[in-house]
């Protein structure tokens, strides 16, 4: 089994040493399924090319990252920085997101407040 990018690649063979029937990604070395991203490719490379493509897709909807780019002086379209973005942790997007609407200063209180009113604690 071979590891790319966080994911567990097992090549399943019909044949041992002829090419591969299938191309399984899981989550971890015990073979469990990544939820919605388990998939069975016909190929190493073209599960590769999926985790590619996983990988670089914007974490974030279209308006929280416009909000997030602007925050950091960019234009809203400008695409950049997406990957420093995609890899910030939720409390920093969160807070860059208050500040562009003028909320400066209160990201924790609004986050516990979440927690008090609807029991859900942003990680």
């Amino acid at each position: 089994m071979e590891q790319y990018k966080g994911y567990y690649i097992e090549e399943r063979w019909l044949t041992p040493g002829l090419m591969p029937q299938e191309v399984v990604l899981y989550d971890n070395e015990e073979k469990m399924t990544r939820g919605d991203y388990s998939q069975t490719f016909d190929s190493l490379d073209s599960a590769k090319n999926w985790i590619d493509q996983q990988v670089s897709a914007p974490k974030y909807t279209n308006y929280i990252m416009e909000k997030v780019r602007q925050h950091l002086g960019l234009e809203p379209y400008d695409t950049s920085r997406d990957e420093e973005i995609n890899n910030m942790p939720h409390n920093a997007v969160f807070r860059h997101c208050l500040e562009w609407e003028g909320i400066i200063g209160y990201d924790n209180a609004i986050a516990d407040w979440i927690h008090d009113i609807y029991g859900v604690t942003l990680v």
